[in-house]
């Protein structure tokens, strides 16, 4: 399973990065992330909007999501990863996503009633996919 991750702004904080990168290489499946950057949220909702053009299954991170555990994002993805698709996750910009691309949505995920900063939700979201692959595997990560 290929998963890309569409995140609106750029990731200056090396301590922050060297956290997401350490997900990244734990993780089998690969994932990428694209930073979509803009003058303001409507330029970059547009660069999402063509970015997801072609994706068949898109998770927007939004406050307003529906929550869904550790275990329900694992079996989740294991669905598609069964039939061969991946997924492509969008973490929009701090004005929130476009009607248009929230249109796009196959599932709309929060993590918690809280609003997260766009940077935090990255190191998260890779957090939460490594934990998903070690739930699907049986590996100890995820404790229950």
């Amino acid at each position: 399973m290929h998963i890309r991750i569409f995140a609106c702004g750029k990731l200056k904080d090396q301590h922050l990065a060297a956290l997401i990168q350490e997900y990244q290489r734990r993780l089998q499946w690969p994932v990428s992330i694209t930073e979509i950057d803009g003058r303001d949220s409507a330029a970059m909702n547009a660069k999402l909007l063509t970015a997801i053009q072609g994706e068949a299954v898109v998770f927007l991170l939004d406050e307003g999501g529906k929550n869904m555990d550790s275990v329900m994002l694992a079996k989740t993805l294991q669905r598609y990863d069964d039939v061969g698709q991946g997924g492509a996750f969008v973490i929009g910009p701090a004005d929130g996503l476009s009607t248009e691309v929230k249109a796009r949505a196959t599932h709309t995920l929060a993590f918690g009633a809280a609003t997260w900063p766009h940077m935090l939700v990255r190191l998260m979201l890779v957090e939460q996919l490594y934990r998903a692959e070690s739930i699907l595997k049986g590996h100890p990560y995820h404790r229950v």
